[in-house]
């Protein structure tokens, strides 16, 4: 077994991840909170939010501000899921996980 073999394994245990669309394009991903600390009139700030993991290259067309179905944990599909706003696409250690911070909600 290769680390990307045992990438999509995990990325494809429908119990443990979320159904993603993107236009056609269809994938899953891991959906967590995770915060940081922000700096905000002169102090820090922990900011908490809706993350989003993918695998490199899972969901064609993802970029920056382009929005995206979230399905029910365990759902087969996003079909009647929330739409979410890729905030911004951040590469986690070496690149073959993406942390996508997600905005809107609606």
């Amino acid at each position: 077994m290769s680390l990307s073999s045992d990438l999509v394994s995990a990325f494809a245990e429908v119990m443990a991840t979320v159904p993603v669309t993107l236009g056609d394009a269809s994938t899953r991903g891991f959906l967590d909170s995770a915060g940081g600390m922000i700096p905000l009139a002169g102090t820090d700030v922990q900011r908490i939010g809706t993350v989003l993991y993918l695998r490199r290259d899972s969901l064609p067309g993802l970029t920056e501000n382009v929005s995206v179905i979230v399905g029910a944990l365990g759902a087969a599909t996003a079909a009647g899921g929330t739409a979410y706003r890729i905030a911004s696409i951040d590469p986690v250690d070496d690149g073959l996980i993406l942390a996508c911070p997600l905005g809107g909600g609606r």
